[in-house]
């Protein structure tokens, strides 16, 4: 547009009423009327059309427009630019929500802060939500909102993140695919109000809708109706849109969007603005706009949204109904939405249960054919046989006829193509691809290319592909933890061998699923014959003009790669990129091998979908060619291995294209990985790196996607190999990987990359700050009774606070620093430093310390305070009490240690430990419902933030029985049992009409204080025959279909030295016999301490050094039960802070360890850390580990559902405040 055309056209519609009202619904009068109030209005100055609240960055650039405007002077680029901002930017703000409510500050909109406009917003902003994917890659999908009972309405294009299938019938939730909701994820506000998606209403084949169902919600959510008013009737009126506008900067420009939304992205929004578009579109209500497969006729509003808001609602502020689903907009034009009244005319959403305002017809026309199309395909064929052309597979040709000088080929659309006579020869296509590896030819477009197929050998008993000698040294090919994920030959292999390299293909994807390639860069490998050409087009026979068309494979089946149609009717979306590249393999040892490896390279196996400054490596610094070229300098006219492939993900986003057979979708990574293997004095070095390609440019349906900006990286290969599915590499390249080394850090410093490593960090101390994620615990009596002193003198204190007397911020940090310095002090103690000195230390040098160093002072004295009184040493204790009083410690913290060591020294006492022993005829068989639902959790006691947000999670899953496998920290004193575990029981259940029946069993932390808080605890959980008597128990089924043997492995685990295995009393393995001789039904027996690990010597030393991984005293319990006819299914058990899915190991068939309820344990204590001394340790089912979540890994528990003759456990973690299911299986 010129300066001059510019200025008359939105001097038009800046036009303002002579009564200086606010601005005038042009598009509502007929075109020469809208002209005649644009000659004749008054213009208002530029403080008034640059509303009250407008950036001062933009305020600039918008006063100076508007200046040259009234002017009529010409605008350059910058003020064009701005000129551009004012239409939607300057008057359709995004206004933050906060707890629910906002506050509007723009004066062209403060109609919105009445009381009447706010009664309607109010539900709305309530029943919209964030749409999230675990481990998608992005913060969030999209948004929602709720439109009937558990059903929530959102685009199409966000829910094919996570649901398969178009339609009603058959659509699902993704497999392993956990999505949730979260219905606040406000600005400022950290709570949260997360449901689970648990299923899919509806995937709309006609309008980029879809329905989700919902779990969980109460019953007084709001719901919103959608409106049955035309979207015609409301042009020009004020509408809101709601949801969570993210970064778009693809397709907003840059400054106007960090201007307009103050770079706050990602959080709920209100975003007001009028039905209509802007500029040449103001004065429509609808457009023609194209939507999967068709055209819509799609309702406009310019509200201002960004990518983030897909599936966004638009209000009536007249009614509060929903007027639109918002699904993609055009900056600066227009944003479009589906209208909600042409949804009130399809009787397959009405059936849903949609809500809507008035009576909805559902007589849908315009897509019936849509939905015809759908609902045949998703019906079952007759008599075994589909209603539909079987895909081609690849192994035959097209059906091509020649008739009078006219070449059809049906693929399935009949192609002319008019060669001028009959005769056929080589296939040939007019084109305008570019060789994504031809940085030379990729920007010269100005003549008419054909694709041609590059010369290649179709005899494939020639190739030997990937050389695992090459490089001197073993190095065996990746290997595939799943089979069925790949493509196989006839002949069952799943390596597709070419000249000089191999190939996995990812049958699903469509992709490979890696590549493994040898590289000669000498140069008698890359010139074998100095008489013949080996430049590209001499190696393949192409022409000065042509340009390769690639081919499939004949040995796999079409359907499981991508054809090259894909990639030459993709909107010029992607190159075809080489995962091989062909100078990489193009060489051999004779002119024959070069030119065949050259030929190999082209199948499209090799073949991968990257954009374009992505894949060439003259385009720009940042992209995979820089790798390229990392790999050519580390040739250096020598040898190399290489390996990639791309990293699939199942929150790739869909691209909707065509095939050899029509449209298809098909999943784009989003980045690529590539290792570099070099030989130096025969041994191997390793580079691995990941590329993430920027795919925010590509046109993928005619949508808003939400962009991101990607560089490369280098990174241990280990955590490349967790980010790979069904990828395993072998034990010679992790031993060669060079992440690590002074090598790898050479290359990244060299190359300009950095490095993302996960390495373990040194294990550091915790701050006061995370004391609220819970206690660090110590397998010691002294340590843990200590631990419990120190706890109870700052609770006790904090509870004498009053409001008229609250602490200072200083007095609660150092309340949380004695806490700190008493888990250092013991840390020091457990890890061998002994007292630090603190015996020797007087009162005379107490003046010359800080505040900090006094605090830790005092805690290692009353520690060895704690010590002297347990083990009985009077004097020794009574010095030390002197020394902490004297020494200005806080005489109250000191008396309480003083009192516990008195109280709990069970240490040097046995017989002060509680116990119930089993009487005879005293069966303690506690009756349940065949159909229980059991919530198991362990190591939960702690009272901290973690633990409380477990047991809301366990409630939502509404269990009968809480079973808890023990340890309430630190030490088991009455105080913790109804601080850390009763009273946080209460408070979850709180509001509830009954809570459930509450078990718990004894661990070794509930034995350190004697075991008094234990037995007191449990005589008041239950009453009647629901009453636990003692620390071993039997839960029975009334059908006697199932029972639980609790037993009581922490007796004798009071004294870590004394006992390195735990083991059950002699009278209560008796006990346990009689359980289990004669019941018909299954058993699952349940203990604090672990039957074997995988991680720990439960079982101690064996004489040669080595570590057990069973505890064999407990193994022989089980043997015992087994004998006696006992049906024993699984054994669930804690201590562990960690979940281990065991496979079948010692003689049993499900080991299960649950006990990260609640202890905190940093990513840098891995959990999981094999102990190198066991003897032929248990291994732990892939994909169960629980998660890190942020500092620490994230707590859990578990699901046991009875069904009669089977059961389901799911197991859940808490990650990011959101509790997801990740592991289920059925035990029988």
């Amino acid at each position: 547009m010129s300066g001059s055309a510019s200025v008359d056209f939105f001097s038009s519609i800046m036009a303002q009423d002579e009564a200086g009202e606010r601005e005038t619904p042009l598009a509502r009068l007929p075109s020469g009327a809208r002209a005649a109030a644009a000659l004749e209005s008054r213009r208002k100055s530029s403080e008034e059309l640059v509303p009250e609240g407008t950036p001062e960055s933009l305020r600039a650039d918008t006063e100076e427009t508007l200046r040259r405007l009234r002017h009529r002077e010409p605008l350059d680029q910058q003020h064009r630019f701005a000129l551009e901002a004012i239409i939607i930017p300057d008057r359709r703000p995004p206004i933050l929500i906060r707890d629910g409510d906002y506050t509007v500050q723009h004066r062209d909109w403060l109609h919105l802060n009445t009381p009447e406009a706010k009664a309607l917003i109010r539900p709305a902003i309530a029943a919209a939500c964030r749409i999230e994917l675990p481990d998608s890659g992005v913060p969030f999908l999209g948004t929602g909102f709720l439109v009937g009972d558990g059903l929530l309405m959102t685009n199409r294009h966000v829910a094919e993140a996570f649901v398969d299938g178009v339609g009603r019938m058959g659509v699902r939730l993704s497999a392993g695919a956990e999505p949730f909701v979260d219905f606040l994820k406000e600005h400022g506000n950290r709570k949260k109000q997360v449901f689970e998606v648990t299923g899919v209403a509806m995937v709309h084949p006609y309008w980029d809708m879809a329905l989700l169902k919902l779990s969980g919600l109460p019953d007084g959510h709001p719901r919103l109706r959608l409106t049955l008013q035309q979207p015609d009737d409301m042009l020009g009126h004020d509408v809101v849109v709601i949801g969570y506008p993210a970064r778009d900067e693809e397709r907003n420009a840059a400054k106007v969007q960090r201007q307009v939304f103050g770079e706050i992205y990602d959080v709920k929004r209100l975003m007001p603005g009028k039905i209509g578009g802007a500029g040449a579109t103001a004065g429509q209500a609808r457009l023609r706009y194209p939507s999967y497969e068709q055209d819509v006729s799609a309702m406009l509003h310019n509200a201002s949204t960004l990518g983030g808001a897909s599936g966004s609602l638009v209000l009536n502020l007249t009614t509060g109904d929903v007027l639109g689903l918002h699904f993609a907009g055009e900056y600066l034009r227009f944003n479009c939405a589906v209208p909600a009244a042409e949804l009130a005319t399809d009787a397959r959403v009405v059936d849903a249960g949609v809500h809507f305002a008035g009576n909805a017809r559902g007589d849908l026309t315009a897509w019936r054919t849509a939905w015809n199309r759908v609902e045949r395909a998703a019906e079952p064929a007759e008599n075994g046989t589909e209603d539909r052309v079987p895909p081609n597979d690849g192994r035959g040709l097209p059906d091509i006829r020649s008739d009078g000088g006219v070449v059809r080929l049906t693929v399935p659309l009949e192609i002319e193509l008019r060669l001028g006579a009959p005769t056929l020869g080589p296939t040939v296509i007019a084109s305008q691809a570019l060789a994504a590896d031809d940085p030379g030819r990729a920007d010269d477009t100005s003549a008419t290319e054909k694709a041609v197929e590059p010369f290649h050998e179709e005899d494939y008993e020639t190739r030997d592909g990937y050389n695992e000698d090459f490089l001197g040294v073993a190095l065996p090919l990746p290997t595939v933890s799943d089979l069925s994920q790949v493509s196989r030959l006839d002949d069952g292999d799943h390596v597709l061998r070419y000249q000089n390299f191999s190939i996995v293909m990812n049958k699903a994807r469509r992709l490979a699923l890696f590549s493994a390639a040898n590289v000669d860069g000498t140069a008698a490998a890359k010139r074998p014959d100095d008489s013949k050409a080996t430049t590209r087009g001499a190696l393949g026979g192409l022409g000065e003009s042509d340009t390769e068309k690639w081919f499939t494979d004949p040995r796999i089946p079409a359907l499981h790669q991508l054809p090259d149609r894909f990639f030459t009717k993709d909107r010029q979306a992607f190159d075809k990129g080489h995962l091989v590249r062909r100078e990489d393999a193009a060489w051999g040892h004779s002119f024959a091998q070069l030119r065949r490896a050259n030929g190999d390279t082209y199948h499209v196996t090799n073949c991968s979908p990257q954009v374009a400054g992505f894949n060439r490596s003259a385009k720009a610094r940042d992209n995979w060619g820089a790798l390229e070229n990392f790999v050519a300098k580390a040739v250096k006219g020598g040898q190399v291995s290489l390996f990639s492939g791309p990293i699939f993900e199942r929150s790739d986003d869909i691209f909707h294209g065509v095939d050899d057979d029509g449209r298809v979708q098909v999943k784009i990574p989003k980045a690529y990985w590539k290792v570099v293997v070099e030989a130096e004095d025969g041994a191997l070095l390793a580079y691995a790196f990941v590329q993430q390609q920027d795919l925010s440019g590509v046109r993928w349906e005619e949508r808003l996607q939400v962009p991101a900006a990607f560089k490369p990286f280098m990174l241990p290969l280990a955590d490349l190999e967790r980010r790979l599915e069904f990828v395993v590499f072998p034990p010679e390249l992790h031993a060669a990987d060079q992440f690590h080394t002074a090598r790898g850090s050479e290359v990244r410093e060299a190359e300009g990359l950095p490095g993302r490593g996960v390495s373990r960090r040194a294990k550091r101390r915790r701050t006061v700050k995370e004391l609220a994620a819970g206690p660090k615990t110590f397998r010691d009596p002294i340590l843990s009774v200590f631990q419990s002193a120190t706890a109870k003198f700052v609770r006790e204190r904090a509870a004498a606070s009053t409001d008229s007397s609250r602490p200072s911020t200083e007095a609660v940090r150092r309340k949380g620093l004695e806490i700190l310095d008493a888990e250092r002090a013991c840390e020091a103690t457990f890890g061998g430093e002994g007292a630090l000195g603190a015996r020797s230390t007087t009162s005379s040098r107490h003046e010359g310390l800080t505040p900090l160093e006094h605090a830790s002072h005092c805690a290692k004295l009353l520690l060895e305070l704690a010590k002297a009184r347990a083990f009985g040493d009077e004097a020794t204790a009574k010095s030390l009490l002197d020394q902490a009083k004297t020494g200005k410690c806080d005489p109250a913290w000191a008396d309480t240690v003083y009192e516990h060591a008195k109280a709990y020294g069970v240490l040097t006492d046995p017989s002060r430990r509680v116990y119930v022993p089993p009487r005879p005829g005293d069966a303690q068989v506690i009756p349940m419902n065949p159909a229980s639902r059991i919530a198991i959790f362990g190591d939960w006691g702690t009272g901290a933030g973690p633990a409380r947000l477990v047991m809301s999670n366990i409630r939502e899953k509404r269990p009968d029985i809480l079973l808890h496998l023990g340890d309430i920290y630190y030490s088991g004193t009455p105080d913790e049992t109804k601080v850390n575990f009763e009273d946080v029981i209460a408070e979850a259940y709180q509001g509830a009409q009954q809570r459930p029946a509450i078990y718990t069993l004894c661990g070794n932390h509930d034995m350190y204080s004697g075991g008094q808080g234990y037995h007191d605890l449990i005589a008041r959980l239950n009453t009647g025959k629901l009453r636990q008597k003692a620390s071993w128990f039997c839960l029975r089924a009334t059908d006697n279909s199932w029972q639980i043997l609790a037993m009581d492995s922490g007796r004798n685990d009071y004294h870590p030295l004394l006992h390195r295995q735990t083991f059950i009393e002699e009278a209560e393995q008796l006990w346990l016999v009689e359980r289990v001789k004669d019941f018909p039904g299954r058993t699952i027996l349940a203990s604090h301490h672990q039957l074997f690990s995988a991680f720990d010597a439960p079982g101690g030393p064996l004489p040669s050094g080595a570590a057990d991984p069973v505890n064999r005293r407990l193994k022989s319990v089980l043997d015992k039960l087994v004998a006696a006819g006992g049906n024993i299914v699984a054994w669930f058990w804690g201590h562990e802070h960690n979940l281990g899915v065991y496979e079948p190991y010692a003689g049993l068939a499900r080991g299960r360890c649950v006990g990260h309820g609640g202890v905190p344990v940093f990513t840098d204590e891995d959990p999981y850390e094999p102990l190198a001394e066991l003897v032929d340790p248990p291994e732990i089912i892939a994909d169960t580990r629980i998660l890190p979540d942020g500092e620490y890994y994230a707590h859990g528990f578990a699901i046991l559902e009875l069904k009669g003759g089977s059961a389901e456990a799911a197991y859940f973690q808490n990650v990011d405040g959101v509790v997801r299911r990740h592991y289920v299986e059925t035990i029988a």
